[in-house]
């Protein structure tokens, strides 16, 4: 008999079944990419992916289970952020020897976000969900990693605090190019603002209409909040 459960964690949770300890999930719209990568991040030794198992009878994605929980709504410490960057770090370092870069700096993940990252006794212990995989920019993943672990424009901490943890961030990451940083916030920003409104204007479910209109909502906060404060950012970098 197989013991299958649902998992909860990244956004396709519906599409992601654990069975008798192994992932079972679609291959996505990139999935000669994704497997690529995979294979390139375990030849490297890059523990914090799960390792492609091969494909099941109905053509869907085998992986190797990393065990933990992805935060929903949980508030993360700043230990816990800075350890997250540091994994962005080396999986950007180890992709960037990748003949998949093509002319690009590295492989970005696209959704490096708290709801994609697994936690374990409080510790980051691995990432998820490829679909979103591209040649790109380091910068462009660093915004959408810093924009999400700190809620920027939605969060309840107090500016000079959000402004602060930016600075230390792309220190820890030692991102070059940080006076390119805001423009990459704006750029990820409303990357995902026409993401969000294309599922309000097409979606049939009203579940999903009603997160994706809440969601607009954020991130107009977190574009109004670059745009007013960008200039304390890029003061303080």
């Amino acid at each position: 008999m197989k013991n299958e459960k649902i998992l909860k964690g990244g956004t396709n949770a519906e599409d992601v079944i654990l069975i008798n300890g192994v992932v079972h999930r679609s291959k996505g719209p990139n999935p000669e990419l994704s497997q690529a990568v995979l294979k390139h991040l375990e030849k490297h030794n890059f523990s914090f992916a799960p390792r492609l198992l091969g494909i099941d009878d109905q053509d869907r994605l085998m992986l190797s289970f990393i065990e933990g929980e992805v935060p929903r709504g949980e508030v993360l410490s700043e230990q816990q952020i800075i350890d997250s960057i540091k994994i962005l770090r080396a999986f950007h370092d180890i992709n960037s020897l990748s003949p998949l870069c093509k002319n690009q700096e590295t492989i970005c993940h696209n959704d490096f976000a708290p709801w994609n990252v697994v936690f374990n006794n409080e510790q980051p212990v691995g990432i998820i969900d490829f679909d979103e995989l591209a040649p790109g920019q380091r910068i462009d993943d660093v915004a959408y990693f810093i924009w999400t672990f700190l809620d920027f424009g939605v969060s309840t901490v107090s500016d000079d605090e959000l402004i602060k943890q930016i600075g230390v961030l792309c220190n820890v990451y030692q991102l070059q190019d940080k006076g390119k940083l805001c423009d990459a916030f704006l750029k990820q920003q409303n990357r995902i603002l026409q993401f969000r409104k294309g599922i309000v204007s097409n979606e049939a479910d009203e579940s999903k209409k009603a997160f994706s209109r809440g969601a607009v909502k954020r991130i107009n906060a977190s574009i109004q909040w670059v745009q007013t404060k960008g200039h304390l950012i890029n003061f303080n970098l």
